[in-house]
Parts: C-alpha cells; sequence; structure tokens
C-alpha cells in the first residue's frame, strides 16, 4: 500500500518514518487482522537539526588590525552582517517618520486650540456688547457710499491755509466738494 506525506504529499518508503522531502512524521498504517507483523509501524526516531560546517572567511587583503591571524574576529567582537546595518538604518528611518507624525499631530492640536480659543473670545466680546445693548453684526464692515457731506469737516479758511490759495466759495456736488 503506498504511503504519502500528510505534509507535503510525497510519496513515502514503506520503512520511513519520517517524510525524506520536509521531515514531517509519516502516517501511522492501520493495524491489519490478517497479517499483524506486516502493519507494525516502524519506530520514531526524530529528525537531527542540520548544521552547516564553520567556512573560512576568504581574504583578499591581509585582514584589518585587531583581527587574529586566523582572519575571524575576536571573540565578542559585533558581527559585520549587512543586515544588522540595514536593519538598524530602518529602525532609524522608523523612529524620524514616528517623530514627524508626533510633531505633526502637535502642530494641528496647537492650531485646532488657538482657533478655539479665538472663536470663545470672539464669543464673548458678542456676549458683553449685546448685554450693553451695542450691534456688533456690522462690525468690520464698509459702508458703501460715505455718510454725510464730505465738506463739512474743513472751513473755506481751513483749507485755503492749506494749499496756500485764497477760497472765496465753495459747492458741494455728488464727486466731492
Amino acid at each position: 500500500m503506498a504511503r504519502f506525506c500528510e505534509k507535503c504529499g510525497t510519496a513515502l518508503p514503506d520503512n520511513s518514518a519520517f517524510c525524506p522531502a520536509c521531515g514531517a512524521p509519516a502516517p501511522v498504517l492501520p493495524r491489519s487482522t490478517q497479517n499483524p507483523s506486516a502493519a507494525i509501524p516502524p519506530p520514531q526516531i526524530p529528525p537531527t537539526a542540520y548544521t552547516l560546517p564553520p567556512q573560512q572567511p576568504q581574504f583578499s587583503a591581509p585582514p584589518p588590525s585587531g583581527y587574529p591571524p586566523s582572519g575571524y574576529p575576536p571573540s565578542g567582537y559585533p558581527p559585520a552582517d549587512v543586515s544588522q546595518t540595514t536593519r538598524s538604518s530602518n529602525t532609524l528611518i522608523k523612529v524620524v517618520l514616528a517623530v514627524v507624525v508626533v510633531l505633526g499631530i502637535g502642530a494641528i492640536a496647537v492650531v485646532g486650540g488657538i482657533w478655539y480659543v479665538g472663536h470663545r473670545v470672539v464669543n464673548t466680546v458678542k456676549d458683553a456688547a449685546a448685554r450693553a445693548g451695542i450691534n456688533t453684526d456690522d462690525i468690520g464692515k464698509q459702508a458703501a457710499t460715505p455718510i454725510g457731506d464730505p465738506c463739512r469737516f474743513l472751513s473755506k479758511a481751513d483749507v485755503g491755509d492749506a494749499i496756500g490759495v485764497p477760497i472765496v466759495e465753495t459747492t458741494s456736488s455728488p464727486d466731492g466738494c
């Protein structure tokens, strides 16, 4: 009877306890009542971890100072791993981005707070003016036309002294004096 690995689907030899492809335990065959010795599962032997043999570094130049002649760094020396450098620069980028985000949120909070305080001050002033009987709806709006006669502010003598010419007569018109 053919057996297959339940994890990866590879065909298993009859006497194997583990899958040769993925190392998963092989499924146990059910015991047969006709031939009990044929259905005895093989002993379960756990797979051993495989470790790579140590490799000698290859230098095209003499090793840097501080290294022993064997070419290995001294014990306790941090490994020169490129992934560590990449990881630390990624961490630095994440920290900088986090600081920028926090500062941005803080700036938005400050601007919102200033706007809120200004809004409250304006409302307080309007309420105080309303209690005093002052209408604040027209404050800040300019009149489209001047109110009254602008010639009423200066007399003939004042205008004559200002321009150095004696003024004999004045008349008002829609364009001015």
